[in-house]
Order: C-alpha cells, then structure tokens, then sequence
C-alpha cells in the first residue's frame, strides 16, 4: 500500500513550472495506479504560488475531473491543490 506522501507533492523555490508538471503527471498516475482519488500539492510563498497556478493550469490534458485551490495570504503566502482523478 502507498501511502499518502506518495500523492503528494511538496514544491520548493528551486523547483520550475516544467518540472513541477512533470512531477504532477507523475503522481497522477501513480495515484491511479494504487486507487487515490486525488493528489495534494502545497507550496509557500508567492513566487511559489504563481508557478504552481502555472502548472495546474495545463491539467486538461491528465483527464482530471477537477481541482479545489485554496489560498492564503498569511506567512508570505500559502497554497493547497487538491486535484481530483
């Protein structure tokens, strides 16, 4: 059994919109995989905020059936994706 951290996905500042959406794909499918229904990102900071928003903007392509954005602007900045398979 995988567990949670499996799906999902911690961004960093070092991390770019493209590898960012590659690692999103890839806990796309491995979430399908083993039955999850959704992944998490997360990321601190708006300088991370903005990229993430970036990458989730070209999910249409996984075939996800949706995706909750939460924000807040406490502590420089957090988001919350959830992304439904």
């Amino acid at each position: 059994m995988v567990d949670k951290s499996g799906v999902a996905l911690f961004v960093h500042g070092q991390m770019t919109k493209p590898v960012i959406t590659k690692e999103i794909k890839k806990r796309v499918v491995q979430a399908r995989r083993y039955g999850h229904p959704f992944i998490h990102v997360h990321g601190r900071g708006s300088r991370n905020i903005k990229v993430i928003q970036g990458a989730i903007s070209e999910l249409q392509e996984l075939g996800v059936s949706g995706k909750n954005i939460h924000k807040d602007e406490a502590f420089g900045g957090i988001i919350w994706v959830e992304i439904l398979l």
